[in-house]
């Protein structure tokens, strides 16, 4: 099963202003936006959209924003909130779905993404709290089910590397790599663990 999660940090632009926020554009535009946490789902609206310091306050640490529009592939970007500062933007582009990929509006098919995106959620909530043990107890749970599941590799490695683990977190990444080839995020992470001193666990 095709399971469309961005692994991405995003840019996110400066106000002057103390409070947070967060606006969130598709193109196309009126997209459905989801928020999944370890307790839930909840549908904040349609974009453009704009998350408001009391929401954005009112969710964990990490969370995965869901955006889907008819007859377009469904995205799911994964968000640190200590990352958001006044006035950040997050803009996704939305890709008209194709046959192969028209089965993702199956029923099943959406409480499964749903699901993996809770999981997602619980586990980059347990990596902020530093609970490393919980985390991969979740993360090796998810793959056990979606063994080809990039999105759990790289957060396996984030767990390792978070640690101090270099050897483990090589071996992570390099498997996420090798399912999904064109995630710069990952080949960033692997460039920097390979220049790491000797030392210090690198290659």
């Amino acid at each position: 099963m095709f399971i469309n999660i961005l692994f991405i940090l995003f840019a996110l632009i400066l106000g002057a202003c103390s409070s947070l926020s967060l606006k969130v554009n598709t193109t196309p535009p009126e997209a459905d936006v989801i928020v999944h946490t370890p307790n839930g789902s909840q549908k904040l609206g349609v974009s453009p959209l704009i998350i408001k310091d009391e929401q954005l306050q009112s969710l964990p640490e990490g969370f995965t924003l869901e955006l889907s529009k008819e007859d377009h592939l469904q995205q799911t970007v994964m968000i640190e909130k200590k990352s958001i500062t006044a006035n950040g933007e997050l803009t996704v582009k939305l890709k008209p779905l194709n046959k192969a990929e028209a089965k993702l509006n199956d029923p099943d098919v959406k409480a499964a993404v749903e699901s993996i995106a809770r999981q997602v959620a619980a586990i980059q909530s347990s990596l902020l709290k530093k609970e490393f043990i919980q985390a991969e107890i979740l993360t090796r749970n998810l793959l056990n089910n979606y063994p080809n599941f990039s999105v759990g590799w790289n957060l396996l490695g984030n767990n390792y590397y978070l640690q101090g683990k270099t050897t483990e977190s090589l071996s992570a990444y390099q498997k996420a790599l090798t399912l999904e080839p064109d995630n710069v995020e990952t080949r960033i992470i692997l460039d920097k663990i390979n220049r790491l001193p000797a030392s210090q666990g690198g290659l």
